[in-house]
């Protein structure tokens, strides 16, 4: 499937600057004792 190029920019910003908050923590690793609200694979080709 073909995406629009702002998309694909999008998909690929990693940058977590504004991610982060207070309220909200974006990791890469399950960690133990956490209880987890969502989980998400996701594979680049």
């Amino acid at each position: 499937m073909i995406i629009p190029v702002r998309l694909q920019n999008d998909l690929l910003d990693f940058s977590t600057l504004e991610l982060n908050t207070k309220w909200t923590d974006y990791l890469s690793n399950k960690q133990k004792g956490i209880g987890y609200d969502y989980g998400m694979a996701i594979h680049f080709r």
